[in-house]
């Protein structure tokens, strides 16, 4: 982007450099077209000037033949007399017909150059001044055609760099949603981490179903039944919480004296442990 952006502003000095030397060469060309417009209104008054000098010559010519014929009629001229008055006649159309020809081609010619066409032997005249501003109009096109092709480069690139900020954004961070109130006792992952789909990153505590543990010796452990009634009294405390074994546990090997341990896991039904949420907390537990 930031290329881009380094980019479009050289272009953009590129173009006021180009259309300012435009606006010159535009400036000068219409000053060439404003010369050779005058040069062509003076060739075209003197066109006119000989077109009626043309025309008049053929009148006195076909009036003098006119006269001639009625000589000639009469006997009173040669014959020869008659063929010059004739000469005289044709030389004097031809010479109205090559002025009116003249003049109709100024006339188109004065139309070209008040276009910005200048008619010349070769074909078209432009000058230099108008040769320079059509390269540099055609350089304006070029330029203006580079920068809107960066422009929408650029806006597709802000466009994907947004996206990929919303998407970075999202995956900073997540609501963990706990389906019942509960306490968090670990964490498996740390702030800045990356983590996967299904990755274990906490721990959490039902605070809702309340559990106690309780260690026996075999004996005891013998005489419990799932769903057995129970009652959990905190150390330190007079109050029963009443609760049901919900799990047995097999035994294990616990402690320095490597002795067997026997657990049960009572689910007690207390709205005050409910409220408290309080993990670690000790006590008696009494079956039956």
């Amino acid at each position: 982007m930031r290329v881009l952006e380094a980019e479009i502003a050289a272009i953009e000095r590129r173009l006021r450099g180009t259309a300012a030397r435009a606006g010159a060469a535009g400036e000068a060309a219409g000053a060439f077209r404003q010369t050779r417009l005058e040069q062509i209104a003076a060739r075209r008054a003197e066109a006119e000037a000989q077109l009626s000098a043309a025309a008049a010559r053929l009148r006195a010519a076909e009036a003098g033949l006119a006269r001639g014929e009625a000589l000639r009629r009469g006997g009173y001229i040669a014959a020869a007399a008659l063929d010059a008055l004739r000469r005289e006649r044709d030389v004097a159309s031809g010479e109205q017909r090559a002025a009116a020809q003249r003049r109709a081609a100024l006339l188109a010619e004065q139309a070209g150059a008040e276009g910005g066409v200048f008619a010349a032997e070769a074909g078209t005249d432009r000058s230099a001044s108008q040769q320079s501003q059509d390269r540099l109009q055609l350089a304006e096109l070029e330029l203006e055609a580079s920068l809107a092709e960066r422009h929408a480069r650029l806006a597709a690139m802000r466009g994907r760099l947004e996206h990929e900020a919303a998407r970075i954004a999202r995956l900073r961070e997540a609501t963990l949603m706990v389906p019942a109130e509960a306490r968090l006792v670990s964490l498996a992952a740390q702030p800045g981490e990356y983590v996967r789909q299904g990755q274990e990153i906490a721990g959490f505590v039902d605070c809702t179903r309340p559990l106690v543990r309780a260690e026996m010796d075999e004996r005891g452990f013998r005489a419990l039944r799932l769903g057995m009634r129970a009652r959990f009294v905190m150390a330190g405390e007079r109050e029963e919480h009443e609760g049901r074994v919900v799990q047995l546990l097999p035994p294990m090997l616990a402690g320095p004296e490597g002795r067997e341990t026997f657990l049960a896991v009572v689910q007690v039904a207390s709205d005050r442990l409910s409220r408290g949420c309080e993990v670690g907390r000790i006590g008696s537990v009494r079956f039956g």
